[in-house]
């Protein structure tokens, strides 16, 4: 069904929804990078909160993979959705 999907869009459509995969990839790849930084850090220099600090951050890292998840079924499934988006947070 993916592939028919594809078919029944344009290529300028096509090539945008690609556009927007890419950039939102990257914005979940330099998050998560970004708390695993946050996280090393403050764990570093509060040592007396260090399993506190670690959940919380465990808990960010895990909805950040929840994003992950909903935007890959949100490519497989609405690729003529993701091609009109105007930008990261757009939820019409």
């Amino acid at each position: 069904m993916e592939k028919v999907i594809w078919k029944l869009m344009d290529k300028q459509g096509v090539e945008r929804t690609k556009v927007v995969a890419d950039v939102y990839w990257e914005y979940l790849d330099w998050s998560r990078s970004l708390l695993i930084l946050a996280a090393t850090i403050s764990t570093a220099e509060s040592p007396d909160q260090e399993s506190v600090l670690r959940s919380a951050f465990k808990l960010q890292i895990l909805y950040n993979a929840r994003e992950a998840l909903r935007f890959e079924y949100l490519l497989k499934n609405c690729q003529t959705e993701v091609s009109d988006f105007e930008s990261l947070s757009d939820n019409r």
